[in-house]
């Protein structure tokens, strides 16, 4: 028997983590409005990404790391 499902807080703070660990120096979240964001950790200026859903993020972090 396996326990319940995360609750959304919860289930964004995991995939939060987990594209920080795919993508060391990058640092993700959902925003209050369902919007994700991410950044690069101390870039100066800042480097900062927007997207619907977080294969959106992991999608754009690929794109500029290709830059």
């Amino acid at each position: 028997m396996t326990g319940p499902e995360p609750g959304p807080l919860a289930a964004a703070e995991q995939q939060a983590a987990a594209i920080a660990a795919e993508f060391p120096g990058w640092e993700a979240w959902q925003g209050i409005n369902g919007l994700w964001h991410a950044r690069i950790i101390g870039s100066i200026p800042p480097v900062m990404i927007h997207d619907e859903t977080p294969e959106g993020i992991r999608e754009q972090i690929r794109n500029q790391a290709a830059t």
